[in-house]
């Protein structure tokens, strides 16, 4: 994905094609961040973002913020991440910052949904529960069962059995398992993004 993202930055530079260019270093953030590169995929990241800035692509410049706020999170790093997807979460509600309508509406759920995993990394449990409701909320009312859905429900159920809220914890488990089986995804021990219910990646 990195060597195919270098080839294509090379043809978009040649061609001087703005956007192909500011695409190849968001993917190009992408692999890095897969490489356990952090710091690389930063820089890839934020390179895309200010260019997608500057064409005024704020569904773009969108994605390439989540990208920069994924890899603190990957470190552990839960509070640097947390003000990321807050800073992020605030664009996507801020209607003059013209989105496309039906990629804020899909966009919103998952910046949440960061938020609330990284509000329980830093110990602020009521808070967590109710950002990662609010979420699966707003999954429901779009009327998806994908992964960022199952994802939700898991990490809400871990932090409802940490609470005590035993019959809760159980309902949300088996809803998640619900939408895995859903959406094909029923393999034991399936490798996600590090979450509530697993332990940081620090590496």
């Amino acid at each position: 994905m990195l060597r195919y993202g270098a080839e294509a930055f090379e043809l978009a530079t040649r061609s001087n094609a703005t956007a192909q260019i500011a695409w190849s270093h968001h993917y190009s953030g992408a692999a890095l961040r897969m490489l356990g590169r952090l710091d690389e995929a930063i820089a890839s990241a934020s390179r895309a973002a200010e260019m997608f800035l500057t064409m005024g692509d704020t569904d773009s410049y969108v994605q390439s913020l989540a990208n920069i706020g994924n890899c603190p999170r990957d470190q552990g790093r839960y509070a640097e991440a947390l003000r990321q997807f807050r800073r992020l979460r605030a664009l996507i509600d801020d209607e003059s910052a013209g989105m496309t309508p039906n990629i804020a509406a899909h966009s919103r759920p998952v910046a949440l949904i960061r938020i609330g995993e990284c509000l329980a990394h830093l110990g602020h449990r009521t808070e967590a529960v109710s950002t990662l409701g609010e979420a699966i909320g707003l999954l429901d009312e779009l009327q998806v069962a994908n992964f960022w859905l199952a994802e939700a429900l898991e990490e809400l159920a871990a932090l409802l059995a940490q609470e005590g809220r035993t019959g809760e914890s159980r309902r949300t488990y088996a809803r998640a398992a619900e939408v895995f089986e859903a959406i094909g995804d029923t393999r034991p021990g399936r490798p996600s993004r590090p979450g509530i219910s697993s332990p940081p990646t620090t590496a």
